[in-house]
């Protein structure tokens, strides 16, 4: 009572020294003296323990029961709107800090419970996850507003793909996905309200089609049809990268630059039928052969790719973009020649495996909608070796011409989510790195992902910290390994413990790690659910994780097998969102 009684005496001193109309000063002045107290005391308090328990008790229920959505959260009513009001002073205490703190003591640590809960999440935020605070997970789901890129580092099994199924429901817009083990496509897909256009390589009978030659078409039309050796020297760049780090680039850059005269040659020459890559690849390996009536071939392999070479020498159609790839291999020697051919036909080789073939010839959907739509997924779906192996020419040609789409269109509609799994996997790609200062003004908000710093570095050994350092945020899941433990320690800083002498009020400044490597790495154990998020220039979040079987209800996923449904959703679900038999 004394603590009310104290507030009612400031908040009557303050209006006192605030010059009021007589009438309104009259009226400040009949208010009984135990009016404040008693109004909180009586209806305050209760009503805002009546509002809190009631939501927490029907948002757990619904979770339990899986009619809850993470958009609910912010429609419940609450007694005082505190948010705005903390917003500003926390605008206040960052400039205290600034000004009166750094460079005198260390102020490293993560944001306090309350500023972290101002940070609730809405459709026009990134899902983080939910709330921690006070040494518990809390409810509220949290979400960030970003303008650039976001990374993620977690190691498997970790629950990165379930916290991106529900990033991926909870998007507003179109989504582009590299889905390394198809859970991402297989939990949202049938229940989404967009349209899922799913690339599977191994599975042709259920696969969309992707032939990049109808994107070079498509450009050239809107771009005019000079830019056709922009777009043909993109693709090479994807399908054949070089190592920064070798040191003999000449078989693997003449590779490409053939590749891109094939590409080339191919659109000018033949027939639109024979307009995609897997004759490239029939031409890398056969050359032009040339049959007699009776279907025997009249020409030696040696004999049919000098013929190729002669034609491409010949066609100037686009100047010298096609005869100048194929001077390399026509004027070098027996031996060079040799390097040079088995280099190309060792980085086109993917292209032999039957079922990627022949998602290579057509096109379901052009990339294009992925911009001038926001009702549209696009998801490639393989296995992580293969992205990792055969495939990666493939993903690095999927991920980039995302890019290049984006970068040609002008028309928008919303912002696409660019999901990039196994970022690393794909080699050095430069157009990643090119493209994610100015993503954002393109309609693209990146989202890659790695296990560990380390993985990251032998991609891009000059540049990798630029993924992180650049990024709107990084969420950092479960992870032992030794780079993402000492790196995240390092950002997180130093905190300076402040004691004064009893006797002589003389202050004592101690400074210590906010975690040390160890302590992060409890932290962030796998079975635990915590996330710790940097953001750029602000204080690092500790999270839960809020995976999709827990944040969505069940009308907005299929259970996964690794997961299921708990006894309660699927009863839910028997009523409400039964698969159908196949």
């Amino acid at each position: 009572m004394a603590d009310f009684v104290k507030l009612k005496t400031q908040i009557m001193d303050a209006l006192a020294s605030i010059e009021l109309p007589p009438e309104l000063q009259a009226m400040v002045e009949q208010i009984p003296l135990d009016t404040i107290e008693t109004a909180i005391l009586q209806y305050g308090l209760p009503a805002a323990l009546v509002l809190f328990f009631g939501r927490t008790v029907a948002i757990i229920i619904l979770r339990a029961i899986g009619l809850y959505h993470p958009n609910q959260y912010r429609w419940w009513p609450r007694l005082i709107p505190w948010r705005k009001p903390f917003k500003a002073w926390m605008n206040v205490s960052m400039w205290v800090e600034r000004v009166f703190l750094q460079g005198k003591q260390k102020t490293g640590g993560f944001a306090k419970e309350l500023s972290m809960l101002t940070l609730m999440y809405t459709p026009k935020t990134l899902f983080l996850g939910r709330a921690y605070g006070w040494g518990v997970g809390l409810l509220q789901p949290i979400g960030v507003p970003v303008s650039r890129h976001i990374m993620i580092f977690a190691m498997s099994g970790a629950g990165k793909t379930t916290l991106l199924c529900t990033q991926v429901s909870l998007w507003k817009g179109s989504v582009s996905i590299i889905d390394p083990k198809s859970q991402i496509t297989e939990v949202l897909a049938r229940n989404d309200h967009r349209e899922w256009v799913i690339f599977r390589p191994y599975s042709p009978d259920d696969s969309a089609q992707f032939n990049i030659f109808d994107t070079i078409k498509e450009m050239a039309e809107l771009e005019g049809n000079s830019s056709v050796v922009k777009w043909a020297t993109r693709v090479g760049e994807a399908l054949i990268i070089t190592d920064p780090s070798s040191k003999n680039k000449y078989f693997t850059d003449s590779a490409r630059s053939f590749l891109v005269s094939l590409i080339l040659h191919v659109l000018t020459f033949f027939d639109e039928s024979y307009h995609h890559l897997s004759f490239c690849r029939e031409l890398i390996i056969h050359g032009v052969r040339v049959v007699d009536d009776e279907g025997n071939l009249e020409t030696t392999p040696e004999e049919a790719r000098d013929l190729l070479y002669k034609i491409m020498l010949e066609n100037t159609v686009l100047g010298d973009s096609i005869p100048g790839g194929a001077s390399i291999y026509a004027s070098a020697s027996a031996e060079t020649s040799g390097n040079l051919l088995s280099t190309l036909q060792e980085k086109t080789k993917w292209l032999d495996l039957p079922t990627v073939s022949n998602m290579m010839k057509k096109t379901t959907k052009p990339f294009s909608q992925l911009k001038t739509r926001d009702d549209v997924v696009f998801s490639f779906c393989a296995p992580v070796l293969s992205i990792k192996e055969e495939l990666a020419p493939l993903v690095r040609l999927y991920t980039n011409t995302t890019a290049y789409v984006f970068e040609a269109i002008k028309e928008k509609k919303g912002q696409c989510l660019q999901v990039v799994d196994e970022l690393p996997a794909q080699g050095h790609n430069s157009t990643i790195q090119m493209t994610l200062p100015v993503a954002r003004s393109y309609g693209i908000t990146f989202l890659g992902i790695a296990q560990d710093l380390e993985a990251l570095k032998q991609a891009y050994p000059q540049t990798y910290k630029g993924f992180i350092g650049n990024s709107d945020v990084t969420i950092w899941m479960g992870t032992a390994h030794e780079s993402n433990l000492e790196y995240l320690s390092k950002v997180l800083g130093t905190k300076s413990h402040v004691t004064k002498d009893r006797y002589s009020r003389k202050k004592t400044f101690r400074d210590e790690p906010v975690l040390t490597p160890d302590q992060v790495g409890r932290l962030l154990q796998p079975d635990n659910g915590s996330i710790i998020v940097t953001r750029a220039g602000r204080r690092a979040l500790r999270l839960k994780n809020d995976p999709y079987y827990t944040a969505l209800p069940v009308t907005k996923y299929d259970p996964d097998p690794e997961h299921g449904d708990s006894f309660l959703r699927s009863i839910t679900r028997f009523f409400l969102n039964r698969k159908p038999k196949e």
